[in-house]
């Protein structure tokens, strides 16, 4: 979606160039712009519905509102970084000098920690209104956005999900912590899809070779089914024979869930190539893997393919969609552009496309024949 704005074009452009100090200046001395409101939008051509209407009912009052929040957490921002530059310059030199006058050793590891806990949290502090500016917009502004999709659609920077439900996909990977964030549920094309942007994270190994490791970072995309089926069938990764076995052998997450998973094997070449089935029931599985569906996972997996291998389960009359991702979907743009909305609602839209794409090409909507 492209989108003129006017004299608040200019606005946009003018506070692309300018550099920070010259930023809290302007903000300093009360000299910034005023918000104008003639508009209009381009929509795409694939747009069935524009959003300007949306956005002039539900966007535009808050915008006047959350400008003036920004401007103040800009304020905030500027005193509270006067403040805290200084002691990290402190912290900065205290930290090299214990370093090159302690003894080599565990010493200069815990001033090195210590050095580097004090600088992060100076920084934290001083950021702390700007992720109070983002929590505002993603709690008021945000749910705004995504009623363009539907009445009925909500979004929560919190995700309600429950990592047990998921679990017993069979397609989790075994882990220790998890974070899971942006919740967005809605119908589209009466199908119930609920997501949230989520990262697992497992500790490995152990004394000085212990390390935390992401085993996941992406979306989960939990889609009602138009077909009826009791069992459990699973679409993970091919990674060869031998590093099939071993999954098989030692998943916790595959065998703990679901005792009597069995290998299916199917007459595609190049989805048995790129994946590996497992299910309760081998006649259910084939019932579920047709052959258009497979290829438009296959099609669907090319989409992803820089991100890496899509993985789904079928339980509980759910389709649950694993999309490996390396990027945060739905967060707030940058507190020093405008508080206009407009690259918050592009990436949305952006982003909203992909999901229903994938409702497009898997065809779930239809209620025979997958």
């Amino acid at each position: 979606m492209q989108i003129n704005f006017g004299n608040l074009s200019n606005f946009k452009s003018s506070f692309r160039h300018y550099e920070i100090g010259n930023l809290f200046r302007l903000i300093k001395d009360n000299n910034y712009p005023t918000l104008g409101l003639e508009f209009s939008f381009t929509d795409q051509k694939d747009t069935k519905k524009p959003f300007e209407d949306h956005y002039r009912k539900y966007i535009l009052p808050h915008v006047e509102v959350f400008e003036l929040k920004r401007i103040e957490t800009l304020r905030s921002l500027r005193k509270r970084s006067i403040t805290a530059i200084p002691f990290q310059i402190i912290t900065v030199i205290t930290t090299f000098a214990a370093i090159y006058y302690l003894p080599k050793g565990d010493a200069t590891q815990v001033s090195l920690v210590i050095g580097f806990m004090v600088f992060a949290a100076l920084g934290y502090w001083s950021h702390k209104p700007v992720r109070k500016y983002a929590a505002n917009v993603k709690a008021e502004v945000f749910p705004e956005i995504f009623r363009f999709f539907g009445k009925d659609y909500l979004y929560n920077e919190v995700s309600p999900l429950k990592m047990e439900l998921l679990e017993f996909s069979g397609i989790i990977p075994s882990y220790d912590s998890c974070h899971l964030e942006d919740y967005v549920k809605g119908d589209y094309k009466d199908i119930t899809l609920e997501l949230t942007e989520a990262r697992l994270q497992e500790t490995r190994g152990s004394g000085k070779n212990r390390r935390t490791v992401t085993v996941f970072n992406g979306i989960f995309v939990l889609l009602d089914m138009n077909k009826d089926f009791s069992g459990k069938t699973i679409v993970k990764k091919d990674i060869g024979k031998l590093g099939n076995w071993f999954s098989r052998k030692f998943s916790k997450k595959l065998f703990s869930k679901a005792i009597n998973l069995e290998n299916v094997k199917l007459e595609d070449p190049v989805f048995e190539k790129k994946f590996e089935v497992y299910s309760t029931d081998q006649v259910e599985a084939r019932y579920l893997l047709t052959t258009s569906f497979m290829e438009r996972l296959l099609e669907l997996s090319s989409l992803f393919s820089k991100q890496g291998v899509i993985q789904c389960s079928f339980y509980l009359n759910k389709l649950l969609l694993m999309i490996p991702s390396d990027k945060n979907r739905f967060e707030v743009g940058s507190v020093f552009q405008p508080a206009t909305f407009i690259d918050d609602i592009n990436h949305i839209l952006k982003e909203m496309a992909i999901i229903f794409q994938i409702i497009d090409i898997l065809k779930l909507e239809q209620k025979t024949g997958l």
